[in-house]
């Protein structure tokens, strides 16, 4: 995941969803079920996403300067 200063609302609201997600599955495992899987590759997809750019915080610097390679 990437570090959360570096995430805008988006990435930020993923970051909420990983944990919300590993809290669920740490609740199944104890309780020895194996819908565990599930919620933990819904987190890791998730914590994975955040590397997309779509979720990072851009300042007016880095919006110019992807312009200006377009």
């Amino acid at each position: 995941m990437r570090p959360w200063r570096e995430l805008n609302n988006s990435g930020r609201l993923l970051v909420i969803c990983v944990l919300i997600n590993m809290y669920v599955s740490v609740i199944y495992v104890t309780q020895g079920s194996y819908v565990a899987i599930l919620p933990a590759l819904v987190a890791a997809f998730c914590g994975l996403s955040t590397y997309n750019t779509k979720y990072t915080y851009q300042d007016s610097e880095d919006i110019n300067k992807n312009d200006r390679q377009q």
